[in-house]
């Protein structure tokens, strides 16, 4: 049996823009995935707790890194200038206030005893620590076969 030979060979010129936008659509993909772009804030690694407790106060944030460096409002700031801030804020406020520090887990308790005198003094009603979730190997779902019948 003969098979008909009409299948030629492209001879002509092949087009590029298809292969532009291509190129350009997975090179935006890629920087959009990629960790190039610089994430405004302070990088803190927040200590590992049992979980989120929801503060029903009005609340300020204030940020703490490993060197005791305090930030507010994502500037750094002297423990002075912010004691004044806050006593401000808490003076303006009519409910009782509540500090909530995210804080560098890997702070002495020098700094944090530093950081309750500064709460005290500023005359908050309550300090919050908001940690992450435990990460507990041992709670993880077993996914190893079973030899059950």
């Amino acid at each position: 049996m003969r098979f008909p030979r009409n299948v030629k060979i492209f001879r002509g010129q092949l087009d590029a823009a298809p292969w532009a936008s291509l190129f350009f659509l997975l090179l935006l993909f890629f920087l959009l995935q990629s960790s190039l772009f610089f994430t405004p804030g302070i990088h803190l690694e927040l200590p590992e707790g049992e979980g989120f407790v929801d503060v029903t106060n009005p609340s300020v944030v204030i940020m703490m890194d490993l060197q005791g460096q305090y930030y507010f409002d994502q500037q750094q700031i002297s423990a002075a200038d912010l004691l004044a801030k806050l006593r401000k804020i808490v003076a303006a406020s009519p409910a009782p206030m509540t500090l909530k520090v995210l804080m560098d887990g890997g702070i002495t308790m020098h700094k944090l005893g530093d950081l309750s005198l500064l709460a005290r003094q500023a005359e908050f009603h309550d300090l919050h620590l908001p940690t992450r979730p435990r990460i507990d190997p041992a709670a993880s779902p077993d996914i190893s076969p079973s030899n059950d019948p």
